[in-house]
């Protein structure tokens, strides 16, 4: 996987269509536009490095101990990651 393949793409956004407001105030009214595509991309690279970094590291880190991975490792991976709905999906596979 790439790491532009984690990108919002434009066809995953719900827009919302702007009230058009006017001012009775004198004032100019205008719309400011941002392109936000760099920001989104740097974002995105950025949070994907540091997940291929801790993913690397888990795995390193349990190859220097010469253990095998098991599921709770994975529970636990993901709760501290602060993701604790992929955890769950995890414990689901915990023998009891």
């Amino acid at each position: 996987m790439h790491w532009r393949d984690a990108v919002i793409k434009s066809k995953s956004i719900t827009w919302k269509k702007a009230k058009v407001e006017t001012s009775e105030d004198g004032k100019l009214d205008f719309t400011l536009t941002l392109p936000l595509t760099s920001l989104f991309e740097g974002q995105t690279k950025k949070a994907f490095l540091e997940g291929m970094f801790t993913m690397m590291e888990f795995y390193t880190q349990h190859q220097a101990d010469n253990r095998p991975i098991e599921v709770i490792d994975l529970v636990n991976l993901f709760n501290d990651c602060g993701c604790p709905e992929t955890a769950k999906q995890f414990e689901k596979h915990l023998e009891k």
